[in-house]
């Protein structure tokens, strides 16, 4: 449970998705491509394009 002071705050963090990003198929080369891309933006400041689309 959070403390009721932040019971009426807006959530902290956003769940974002890759646009036009396809992993490879071979098991191998799908978990080094998720390590080099963790390597790349994990704890790091990131620029980003943040679009958003409606689904249905």
């Amino acid at each position: 449970m959070l403390p009721p002071a932040f019971l009426s705050d807006k959530p902290y963090a956003h769940e974002y998705s890759l646009a036009l990003v396809v992993l490879p198929t071979d098991e191998d080369d799908r978990k080094d491509a998720i390590k080099a891309f963790a390597d790349d933006a994990l704890n790091k400041t990131l620029q980003m394009n943040v679009e958003y689309r409606c689904c249905r």
